[in-house]
């Protein structure tokens, strides 16, 4: 399969920029966090309008990619959501996947619809209801299948077009131990982009994960067909560990 040269920058932009707008919606309309609420919409506006369309060279593509991770993590920052993700495939209530991030510690998976974004219960706020970053990778990964596929082989099909197809790892592994799904990826021209991001804020990783890291994460929980939760996270040189456990 020939490798993909160059990327899109609205595969992630779109996504980004709709969430800025959703955010930024409930918070003008539902918090006092009106001037943080225009902000976001603006950013959201912005995103789209400016960064879709057409295809740019990969350097390009790469500074896009993360000054919309750098903004959507210091979105979260500022609405103080500090949990780990769990990647929930779609459903009878979600018609895509989502990345739900818990605004402390994990206290169980609430019931997720497509319009919800801060998620909230009789306690309060529980945490927000995002588009995976990498939603649109592993849809485009996808369009590249020759037949249908399931469970954690097709998980691995998925993600070798990730990695050899469009070129977004230099290797990947995925296994089951003991209950919890093992992932590991090895990067190859993104590892720069990787190591500036964690330099930022090394919870970019498991908050949310980057488009790159966020498509193989997605694509392991939908074809494993169960809700996954990063338990674990490690960077080694170029390797990018996940260690993930199912949520009932």
């Amino acid at each position: 399969m020939k490798r993909i040269q160059r990327i899109f920058p609205d595969i992630s932009s779109t996504i980004f920029g709709a969430a800025f707008i959703a955010v930024g919606l409930y918070l003008i309309l539902m918090t006092a966090y009106v001037n943080a609420g225009l902000g976001s919409i603006f950013i959201g506006i912005f995103t789209i309008m400016v960064m879709t369309g057409g295809t740019v060279d990969e350097e390009t593509a790469v500074s896009a990619l993360k000054s919309d991770v750098d903004t959507l993590d210091g979105l979260l920052e500022d609405l103080g959501i500090s949990g780990d993700l769990v990647q929930v495939p779609p459903s009878d209530t979600l018609s895509e996947g989502k990345t739900y991030v818990p605004a402390e510690d994990f206290q169980g998976l609430p019931d997720l619809q497509d319009d919800m974004v801060v998620v909230s219960a009789a306690g309060g706020r529980v945490g927000v209801s995002l588009t995976p970053p990498g939603l649109h990778l592993m849809k485009l990964a996808q369009e590249n299948l020759e037949g249908p596929v399931d469970g954690i082989e097709g998980a691995r099909e998925v993600m070798g077009i990730l990695t050899h197809g469009i070129g977004l790892a230099g290797s990947y592994s995925i296994r089951e131990e003991d209950g919890i799904f093992k992932m590991r990826i090895t990067h190859d021209g993104y590892n720069d982009y990787c190591d500036s991001l964690r330099e930022r804020d090394e919870r970019i990783c498991t908050r949310t994960a980057c488009p790159l890291c966020s498509a193989y994460i997605a694509t392991a929980a939908q074809y494993i067909d169960s809700p996954l939760r990063v338990i674990n996270f490690g960077k080694e040189d170029k390797h990018v560990t996940y260690e993930m456990e199912v949520v009932e």
